[in-house]
């Protein structure tokens, strides 16, 4: 299910945009994906809820919409990619995590909190 285009998030530092503007108008932001985002928004800091300085990096992460692909990143677009997602066909979600080539596909997003976790300490030691 398609919803309205949301406000577009500011890109971060040093980033310019990868896509020409006419074809980031033609991207819409589905459902699916915000909900993909604001879940690892929200959950990451369960896991990491005793360690101060890794809560804070939260603030790193952002999304990033591609026709057919919608990205997840800490302070990087690629360098720092946490996952890619698509809206699976047999099952709800889709998830490709580029550092191990791993994909995941589950009706349950808590089955990537592992995972998840795992690649975003990886960043943030890579990135600072």
């Amino acid at each position: 299910m398609k919803v309205p285009p949301v406000e577009a998030q500011p890109t971060p530092p040093g980033q310019e945009s990868e896509q020409p503007k006419s074809v980031e108008a033609d991207i819409v932001t589905t459902e699916a994906e915000m909900e993909v985002y604001e879940y690892v928004k929200h959950r990451l800091p369960f896991p990491i809820a005793r360690d101060e300085d890794l809560f804070r990096k939260l603030d790193n992460i952002y999304f990033k919409d591609y026709r057919g692909t919608f990205a997840i990143s800490y302070k990087q677009n690629r360098k720092g990619r946490l996952l890619n997602f698509r809206e699976g066909k047999e099952t709800k979600y889709r998830f490709e995590f580029p550092d191990s080539g791993e994909t995941v596909t589950t009706d349950t997003l808590s089955d990537i909190d592992e995972k998840l976790l795992a690649i975003l300490m990886k960043r943030v030691e890579e990135l600072g």
